[in-house]
């Protein structure tokens, strides 16, 4: 005579490999978001010092105001100003996300009612991804971000 043995549920090495798999699948969205999440922080700061760069250029042009822009590795910090007004609703700091390293340290000026930087010169950045430069362009109140 045969016994028939009826078998309901998992054994334990079958749940082991299913809560396996399953947190594997949960874990690849997490690493990819962290990535993504470091490329929007970069991108972010780069919009945001490129708008206040030109906010100072034109406050410069239309208020006829000298500006200017302090990159400050010691500090990490960007500092935009109007010259000769402390308390000027556009002047403010800057401090980059803790991803991004303030490479280098100078000091831009917006001639009144040109916009025109005074000094040649370039910022750099460094990322996670890579470093980053504003290239300012003597004269002619022009500048780029180029990644090295």
């Amino acid at each position: 005579m045969k016994r028939v043995v009826d078998e309901q549920g998992l054994t334990l090495i079958e749940a082991a490999v299913v809560l396996a798999i399953a947190s594997m699948l949960f874990l690849l969205p997490t690493i990819t978001f962290q990535s993504y999440e470091e490329k929007i922080e970069v991108d972010l700061f780069i919009e945001e010092v490129r708008n206040n760069v030109t906010l100072m250029q034109n406050h410069a042009v239309f208020n006829g105001q000298a500006t200017e822009i302090q990159v400050r590795a010691e500090n990490n910090t960007i500092d935009f100003f109007v010259q000769g007004q402390p308390n000027h609703s556009l002047n403010r700091t800057i401090t980059p996300p803790e991803s991004i390293i303030v490479l280098t340290s100078n000091r831009y000026r917006c001639r009144a009612y040109s916009g025109n930087i005074g000094r040649l010169g370039r910022a750099r950045f460094q990322a996670p991804d890579g470093v980053y430069e504003f290239v300012f362009q003597l004269g002619s109140g022009r500048f780029y971000v180029q990644k090295v």
